[in-house]
């Protein structure tokens, strides 16, 4: 099992109703808090096998996965390292 994945097995109760593209937002937002405070070694690593195992694991609805879990999938990485950027940045007044 990949780093993010045993995380993101309980983040699946939160989708079992299906997985839409605009809730890559809310798992990288929870998995960065959650790497935030654990001092995982590879947190970029970490978000991207978790939001890519919650990806794989749930249904999207009204579109075949064949379709749109590499459409959401190609997006994460892209996603997480600007989060990771952002996050660093010195909080202006």
């Amino acid at each position: 099992m990949k780093a993010g994945e045993e995380f993101a097995a309980e983040l699946l109760e939160s989708f079992k109703d299906g997985f839409q593209f605009e809730d890559i937002v809310t798992v990288a937002e929870v998995t960065l808090d959650h790497t935030a405070g654990e001092g995982i070694e590879e947190p970029e690593e970490f978000c991207v096998d978790a939001i890519s195992y919650v990806i794989d694991n749930t249904d999207t609805p009204w579109l075949p996965d064949s379709l749109s879990d590499p459409l959401m999938k190609a997006f994460v990485p892209r996603l997480v390292e600007w989060a990771f950027r952002l996050a660093a940045r010195p909080a202006k007044d």
